[in-house]
């Protein structure tokens, strides 16, 4: 079972972030609620579970400090750098799921603005983490849209790429489907650099549509996804809700 598989994984930095939270405080590392989160998430597949589990405090003590290992991530943690950049709305998780019942995460690239890399992290870890609290969530997993639009010059930042995949380590599920949408031609080694860093497991599930934003959305209603909610519209502009 999961515990089993905490029990026998070999130490390392992010093992020692889960025991150190262990020591503080048992009854939360040990809570079944916030466990089943991760075993919904990764259907019951304990090993992956715990790995995941263990990334979840890893990433909590990278991005915060220990005082954080021991609670949910919370509103109050955020400082007034992450919420500006939370309410910049350039990810929003949409109001509506896809046809499988899976919740969207869209990210509009082209209006991301932050100061630091943590702030980005930060605001981007409440926001998924919040949204698995829902259990159906959990269970139907999330897909994630990387929306570049009429981008000509791809951002490529291989510090908050790592941090992303760092946050991502410690997610109760992994993304289910991943698209990368964009219009220019110039933005395709980009999108293929993007995938070759992604983990393996996750490369089946990328999908490229390149085209205008018409022709975006119409790839996307293929995959069921609600193009209506998407925050980006035709003009490039973002709606933030």
């Amino acid at each position: 079972d999961m515990q089993r598989e905490l029990d026998i994984m070999p130490s390392s930095t992010r093992k020692r972030a889960y025991d150190l939270a262990l020591s503080m405080d048992t009854n939360f590392v040990q809570d079944r609620r916030f466990r089943l989160r991760y075993l919904r998430g990764h259907r019951f597949n304990a090993k992956a579970a715990a790995k995941y589990f263990v990334g979840y405090f890893w990433a909590t003590q990278t991005l915060f400090d220990d005082s954080a290992l021991t609670k949910p991530w919370s509103y109050d943690m955020l400082n007034e750098d992450d919420i500006a950049c939370l309410e910049n709305g350039d990810l929003q998780v949409l109001p509506s799921r896809d046809q499988s019942g899976r919740a969207v995460l869209c990210k509009a690239v082209k209006h991301e603005a932050y100061k630091t890399i943590g702030n980005a992290i930060r605001a981007a870890g409440y926001l998924i983490y919040k949204a698995f609290e829902d259990e159906e969530t959990q269970k139907r997993g999330m897909v994630f849209i990387a929306y570049h639009g009429d981008m000509k010059i791809p951002t490529f930042d291989p510090a908050i790429m790592s941090a992303a995949m760092d946050l991502a380590a410690g997610m109760p599920c992994a993304f289910s489907g991943i698209h990368f949408c964009y219009e220019s031609p110039l933005l395709r080694p980009f999108a293929f650099i993007h995938r070759r860093i992604l983990p393996e497991h996750l490369r089946p599930v990328c999908r490229d549509h390149e085209g205008s934003h018409m022709e975006c959305m119409y790839n996307l209603m293929t995959f069921g996804i609600p193009t209506g909610d998407i925050p980006v519209k035709e003009d490039g502009s973002l709606c933030r809700k």
